[in-house]
């Protein structure tokens, strides 16, 4: 990817939104929810490969509380902020790259 020329990139975790068909999957048991750490540690690991002059956009997705059916851990943003900080991660780390709390920083915020 980061040889493809992006500029920019949104992360976005999959969530169960009320009524859809993957809402009928995770009821029957046929999808799990990632689990907040799981999230982290996956942005993370991502967050530390990518140049360090490509702009993260999103670092994860805002359900609105009456359409989420989960995970519920999805509905607080700061926590999972707080989450992705502890974790001492930071775009390109391994390269002396650009950090992480800046881009935690510009996708919240409006909180």
């Amino acid at each position: 990817m980061a040889g493809m020329g992006i500029d920019g990139i949104k992360l976005h975790l999959l969530y169960v939104v009320k009524g859809t068909r993957v809402e009928k999957r995770y009821n029957a048991g046929d999808y799990k929810c990632l689990e907040q750490q799981e999230y982290v540690n996956l942005v993370c690991d991502f967050l530390e490969l990518i140049p360090e002059n490509m702009v993260i956009q999103r670092l994860t997705g805002d359900p609105h509380y009456k359409e989420l059916a989960a995970p519920a851990w999805s509905l607080n943003k700061m926590e999972t902020k707080d989450t992705l900080e502890k974790r001492d991660s930071w775009q390109r780390k391994f390269n002396q790259g650009s950090g992480i709390r800046g881009a935690i920083y510009n996708d919240y915020q409006k909180f």
